[in-house]
């Protein structure tokens, strides 16, 4: 709005005038992304009420750091990119007689609304006030009226009202400001009675008809108040669930304390309506009239927004109080952090939580427990999803199916399978239809194995004595499991020894000892002298013998029986006698053989489907 209002460019503290530099260039001079929070401007204290033009211009009160007892309003004109005071700061009371804003003193102001004929309206305690932006009087209007939140409808203004009958909401027409209609107090309709109201919001509905939204800080709820006939009925809280990005049914959840409200039209107007609600836990939650439900919006992140964009469920709000929206975007005063944020909507936007995840330590081949990151979908378009990919080493499965419809969240899950010893980094990317694509998240794991190697690997040793070596198991990447050890190739007659199993604790050495058990040779004992087979005693003794069973066998034909029989007993006593004279010799048993040999030790680990397998090799030399 372009107006020949007589300004007072004010000269704030270096942190507050960059921003007051960025708020035009940075909010009003660009078109951002869907789905982006960016910060407008530092207030100096806390923003007690704002609202727009819808063409540009923002207005927005705040309390006077300057003077510790002073309200100020300023404007943020689209054209010029600069943040005005418009009204404050002076040392008079407004009053009955137009005096110019710059001159006045406010004191607590409640509520902000425009008329669409150039004139804002402001509540301050017991009055309400006329600011002509036009001309830049101010005028009391009414000073009966002790209101605090503030909207404007079809030619009349509409106030939440708090005085010694309770908690209502009245109705002024601007053209005759001292004329109060009581609408409701609340009650009817099994609604509860109106708490202490920090947010109003109407909407001309047509046919001399206003829908009235209420948000009601005590009892946790909106309100919808339709006049005239006074029906009123709970459109949102009332129930006990924390609101998240999930929807859910709209009367299910807990709205604790809610104060601003943003309303996009009458309701059940069209299937397009929604109404936007700041509440103490530091959320901004959207009703829809289609769907029934209620989901956040923006706010429960950890980023403190700026003026480089973020993704409205990153944003960390302390505690967003009035809000309002220009057609294209919301502002949301925070009213803790002394700022105003725009939060924009506009088109399609895709959150990723978190933005990186770190894997524990995992051996090479294994796999870890899989761990998600969450894909919500904002704007007022659905996500198609062309590909969802993770880099070698991360797998990933999705319970993602496209188009993810707009305002509705599903889930990435991501495993470490290192293929690799070592730190490893990687990234999930997905992409999409949205403005941003490719959306990543920022992946990282270490995977673990171990290195088997010979402090000593080779030995000489004569048959009989043993062997040893000393190995050394080291750890990589933090592996800290069991292997269990073998040893095979040894030679003949020997035995190769080692633990049969090494537990390591990870990132150390662990030092264990091989050894070889060889076996000596033994002799056979020696003969006595004569009584080799090839002496010649040995010799004549076999002469003897044959002699002597051939003249038995013919004894034997031709004798008689009794002289059979002694012949037989002869014949039996010399050979008892040949046998008794003879020496045996002794046995002789080999031992290791010599040569040289090589010894091959294994270490295995095993668990599941993961299997590690490193193996050395010895060198025996045996004489």
């Amino acid at each position: 709005m372009r107006t020949t209002l007589l300004r007072l460019r004010v000269t704030l503290p270096f942190r507050l005038c960059l921003c007051v530099i960025l708020f035009g260039r940075a909010l009003f001079g660009q078109t951002f992304a869907a789905g982006v929070v960016t910060l407008v401007s530092g207030t100096g204290s806390a923003p007690s009420a704002i609202t727009s033009d819808n063409s540009g211009d923002l207005y927005f009160a705040t309390y006077d750091v300057r003077t510790a007892s002073h309200d100020l309003l300023y404007e943020a004109n689209e054209s010029t990119g600069e943040m005005t005071l418009i009204g404050g700061g002076g040392a008079v009371a407004p009053s009955a007689t137009p005096t110019n804003a710059l001159s006045v003193s406010f004191q607590g102001i409640g509520g902000l609304a425009l008329d669409g004929a150039g004139n804002l309206y402001l509540t301050e305690g017991a009055d309400l006030d006329k600011l002509d932006l036009a001309t830049g009087d101010v005028v009391v209007v009414n000073n009966q009226l002790f209101g605090s939140a503030l909207s404007f409808s079809g030619g009349n203004l509409y106030f939440a009202t708090q005085d010694s009958t309770g908690n209502h909401i009245d109705q002024v027409p601007v053209d005759q400001p001292t004329q109060v209609t009581v609408l409701s107090s609340g009650g009817a309709d099994s609604c509860p009675t109106f708490g202490p109201i920090r947010g109003i919001a109407a909407y001309d509905a047509g046919g001399g008809s206003v829908d009235l939204f209420i948000a009601d800080t005590s009892n946790h709820i909106i309100q919808l108040l339709q006049y005239p006939g006074g029906q009123e009925s709970i459109i949102a809280g009332g129930g006990t669930a924390v609101p998240s990005s999930i929807p859910d049914g709209a009367t299910q959840v807990l709205l604790k304390a809610a104060s601003g409200l943003s309303v996009s039209g009458p309701w059940g107007s069209n299937n397009d309506i929604y109404i936007d609600i700041t509440d103490d836990y530091g959320l901004v939650e959207r009703v829809r009239y289609n769907e029934g439900d209620i989901r956040v919006i923006a706010g429960g992140g950890t980023e403190d927004p700026s003026q480089t964009p973020i993704a409205p469920l990153d944003a960390l709000f302390w505690l967003p109080g009035p809000i309002v929206s220009d057609g294209s975007a919301l502002f949301v005063a925070d009213d803790q952090a002394y700022k105003i944020y725009r939060v924009s909507f506009v088109g399609l936007g895709v959150s990723l939580s978190p933005s990186s995840l770190s894997f524990p330590g995992e051996p090479v081949g294994g796999s870890a427990t899989s761990q998600n990151v969450n894909l919500t979908v904002f704007g007022d378009e659905p996500l198609a999803i062309s590909s969802i990919k993770a880099s070698s080493g991360f797998e990933s499965s999705t319970t993602c199916q496209s188009p993810v419809p707009a305002g509705s969240q599903c889930s990435v899950a991501l495993s470490f399978a290192p293929i690799s010893a070592g730190n490893q980094a990687g990234v999930l990317t997905i992409t999409d239809n949205a403005p941003d694509s490719p959306q990543s998240v920022i992946l990282s794991g270490t995977g673990q194995d171990f290195s088997l190697l010979a402090a000593t690997s080779a030995a000489s040793v004569t048959a009989g004595q043993t062997a040893s070596y000393t190995l050394v198991l080291q750890s990589v990447g933090g592996f800290n499991q069991t292997v269990s050890l073998s040893c095979s190739g040894a030679p003949a007659k020997s035995a190769c020894g080692v633990p049969a199993s090494v537990a390591m604790p990870g990132n150390v050495s662990v030092p264990f000892a091989v050894s070889v058990v060889t076996t000596a040779s033994t002799s056979a004992t020696p003969l006595a002298p004569g009584s080799g087979p090839d002496s010649p005693s040995s010799e004549n003794t076999l002469w003897l013998l044959t002699a002597a069973l051939v003249a038995s066998i013919l004894i034997l034909m031709t004798a008689t029986r009794r002289l059979r029989i002694a012949s037989i007993a002869i014949l039996a006593a010399s050979f008892l006698g040949c046998g008794g004279g003879t020496t045996v010799s002794g046995t002789s048993v080999s031992g290791t053989p010599p040569g040289a040999y090589t010894l091959t030790v294994t270490a295995v680990y095993s668990s599941g489907q993961t299997t590690l397998t490193h193996s050395t090799t010895l060198t025996l030399n045996v004489k």
